[in-house]
């Protein structure tokens, strides 16, 4: 290293030669070191800036496709079926459902998952009220039945009706009325309505809380996401 240095110093006199035969680097070398080091430096961190905006914009990008896809794969089809709870057939279904089933397609998969985490209140809420009408509808599992014989026995023609039809017809007229007037005050006691009213207010209020503010503020990544979990 001091051959090179002397070597670099030979046309700037003896003095320079001199401190460079000591093992000694002039000022005016040690500032251009020092110059040269600083602008390393700088397009050093410049350049591991703008990795870190480019990695944030992918991240910011992927946030927002997340985003989308659980509000469309899984919040709208909450909030669609929380928006009525009525009464078909002798048993509790969202709108104009046929049946409430245990579980439903899109509470499968990733997606799911995520709403879990990311909406994790109204995931609970969710669960609550799906469990509250499975019970109510389980108490009175009998009701469809009693209400589709009642209907029939209704419609028969005259010249259709059984013997015992008087009677059989009595019979579920009776049970049809106590049962149906048991399950609706049991219905409204347990306030499912306000629950899904509630629960569907709150997820779109903070979907628009969201699409207002942006990602990574309302909307941001979290550890336990499987989706998240993705982004790099």
């Amino acid at each position: 290293m001091i051959n090179l240095i002397r070597d670099s110093l030979g046309c700037y006199g003896g003095n320079n030669m001199a401190a460079a035969e000591a093992g000694v680097i002039p000022g005016w070398l040690t500032i251009l070191l020092i110059t040269l080091a600083g602008v390393a430096l700088a397009f050093f961190l410049k350049s591991r800036r703008e990795k870190q905006q480019e990695r944030g914009k992918r991240r910011q990008e992927a946030l927002v496709i997340h985003f989308r896809d659980l509000r469309v794969k899984v919040i709208d089809e909450i909030i669609a079926k929380t928006s009525h709870l009525s009464i078909t057939l002798g048993q509790l279904t969202f709108g104009t459902e046929s049946r409430f089933p245990p579980k439903y397609s899109f509470e499968e998969g990733d997606n799911y998952t995520s709403f879990k985490y990311h909406f994790s209140e109204e995931f609970a809420q969710w669960g609550n009220l799906k469990k509250e009408i499975l019970e109510l509808n389980q108490k009175y599992k009998e009701l469809p039945d009693i209400e589709r014989r009642f209907g029939e026995l209704k419609k028969m023609q005259a010249n259709q009706r059984p013997e015992n039809w008087e009677s059989e017809h009595a019979k579920y007229e009776s049970d049809f009325k106590e049962r149906s007037i048991a399950f609706r005050e049991e219905f409204e006691k347990a306030n499912l309505q306000k629950e899904c009213i509630s629960l569907s207010r709150s997820l779109s209020e903070k979907i628009d809380d969201i699409t207002k503010y942006g990602m990574g503020k309302e909307f941001k990544k979290i550890k336990n996401c499987p989706i998240c979990n993705k982004f790099h």
